[in-house]
């Protein structure tokens, strides 16, 4: 009886004892989950963020400039000259000269005529002071701004002797824009009696060698078309037969 009694004691006081102490809540297995998650989640969050702002770098870098494309849209002149194209507008009232010419021109001055004894042109020897004239056609293109080439069918009397010459022409301007030009020619040349019927006279001719030289000055009428005065020294040589030489001053028609 008095075992029992201690055992229901022990038991009393032993569940008095449980009750008084402080409850302490047992430990929640998803609370301890769901801390392992945040922390884990925070450390991902704060390893990300450079990676993100890098990421962010680089796309600014490779963002495009707006007003650059902008400026250039609007007619902005490029860097580099040399892709510009190289245009020379010229207007409509200004004075040129073309990459060809064409023209004319005649003169009368001071002839010298020399005729050798024997000659087969049928005249007699002598010479001396006479009047002399030229005429000439010529045409060609130019080479350079300053240089033209072309070629010259060129007349040249002086007294009884005259000569018909087919030249290959230089012309020179030397001054850019203006009208002064200087001119010299050269080529094979045929010495004929100056007679009635200067034709058959150059059907009987003597081969001879044709030499010009010149210095003109052209003024503007037209856009492209010159009148000038011209100063000439002409000449058909032939040692054996004649000579004939003409120093004359005129008119020369061109259109460049």
């Amino acid at each position: 009886m008095l075992d029992r009694r201690c055992s229901y004691g022990a038991v009393v006081w032993i569940g008095a004892a449980l009750i008084a102490g402080p409850a302490r809540a047992a430990p929640d297995p998803g609370a301890e989950d769901t801390e392992v998650g945040r922390s884990e989640a925070s450390e991902s969050t704060d390893e990300s963020e450079p990676a993100a702002e890098e990421g962010s770098e680089y796309e600014m870098l490779d963002e495009p400039d707006v007003e650059g494309e902008l400026s250039t849209e609007a007619g902005a002149e490029p860097s580099d000259p040399s892709s510009q194209p190289m245009v020379e507008i010229i207007p409509q009232d200004k004075k040129v000269r073309h990459d060809w010419y064409v023209g004319f021109g005649l003169g009368s001055g001071i002839g010298i005529a020399g005729i050798d004894e024997g000659n087969a042109l049928g005249l007699t020897s002598g010479g001396g002071l006479k009047v002399g004239s030229v005429g000439f056609v010529h045409g060609g293109g130019r080479l350079r701004e300053k240089l033209s080439m072309g070629a010259r069918l060129a007349n040249v009397t002086g007294g009884p002797v005259g000569g018909t010459s087919l030249m290959v022409e230089a012309l020179y301007f030397p001054i850019k824009g203006r009208g002064l030009v200087l001119g010299a020619a050269v080529g094979p040349s045929v010495l004929y009696a100056v007679a009635q019927n200067n034709n058959e006279a150059r059907k009987n001719g003597r081969p001879a060698l044709g030499l010009a030289a010149d210095v003109g000055y052209d003024f503007w009428l037209l856009r492209r078309f010159n009148l000038g005065i011209v100063l000439q020294a002409n000449a058909a040589l032939n040692g054996s037969q004649a000579r004939v030489f003409a120093t004359t001053l005129g008119l020369q028609f061109n259109w460049y």
